[in-house]
């Protein structure tokens, strides 16, 4: 006796579980002066850089744009009116910005007599709950006053300067409930920032320098040094100097030595 096969097949929905884009580091500001700025950021998937930005968070008009795909962004943000508060989102299709948490206040014009303040951060930490407390002290002797700058001493990650330790030690402390989406970062390296290590102090190949952009042609005023590891800059009637006290040139002189052919 022959028995009839029967085959059921059916059909069993496909699901692609697409990735989200998230913003893994910052958004920051390097290289703010009276009449631009750059907006830094770092996504955890590659995608193309937008920045949306006005001096109105109801009408952001203006906008900057990198067609490349890259998980690490630095948008220039030219033509800016000196002493004026920007609001900004980048990639706007991205709920995690809000422009009334983002934004900057762009330079006074060179020799302006405002009272400008400025934050100094040296040895930053590692994440530790010391950290966070600093944070909150800072908050509540600042109040609600706009700081103008950060400056950076050195040792910015510990020990040994790579990018997940920026992640821990400096960027996931200070990127919520602080200044960092607000105010300018002007960095100096430390021996940390070197990782301790002979080899990077020759070359300079740092995380620290994929980081941080620095003024080193004098875009900011005051004397082109034609190096990120030291520059210096203008802000209102207030001119600084940012050093290395540990990176080496020629195999044999530190940036700071007198006697080096920077300095010579």
């Amino acid at each position: 006796m022959k028995r009839a096969l029967l085959f059921f097949i059916t059909a069993l929905p496909l699901f692609c579980l697409a990735q989200t884009n998230t913003i893994v580091r910052g958004p920051y500001l390097q290289q703010t002066g009276s009449v631009s700025t750059y907006i830094c950021w770092k996504t955890s998937l590659l995608s193309n850089s937008k920045v949306v930005y006005g001096t109105s968070k109801n009408n952001l008009s203006m906008i900057s744009f990198i067609h490349s795909s890259d998980t690490n962004h630095c948008n220039f943000i030219p033509n800016l009116l000196p002493n004026t508060k920007y609001y900004y989102i980048i990639n706007k299709n991205n709920t995690q910005m809000n422009s009334d948490t983002f934004y900057f206040y762009t330079a006074p014009t060179l020799g302006s007599s405002q009272k400008i303040r400025f934050l100094a951060l040296g040895d930053c930490g590692s994440g530790y709950i010391q950290q966070y407390n600093v944070k909150a002290a800072i908050n509540y002797y600042n109040k609600n006053n706009y700081i103008n700058g950060i400056l950076l001493l050195g040792d910015n990650a510990y020990v040994s300067g790579i990018q997940n330790e920026y992640q821990i030690g400096f960027f996931n402390p200070y990127q919520t409930n602080f200044i960092l989406n607000n105010t300018c970062i002007y960095p100096a390296p430390g021996n940390h920032d070197y990782g301790n290590n002979y080899t990077l102090a020759l070359n300079h190949q740092t995380p620290y320098y994929d980081i941080f952009k620095t003024p080193q042609n004098a875009e900011l005023g005051g004397v082109a040094s034609n190096h990120n590891e030291f520059y210096s800059y203008n802000y209102g009637n207030a001119h600084f100097i940012s050093l290395d006290s540990y990176g080496i040139e020629q195999g044999m002189y530190h940036l700071w030595d007198s006697l080096g052919p920077i300095n010579g």
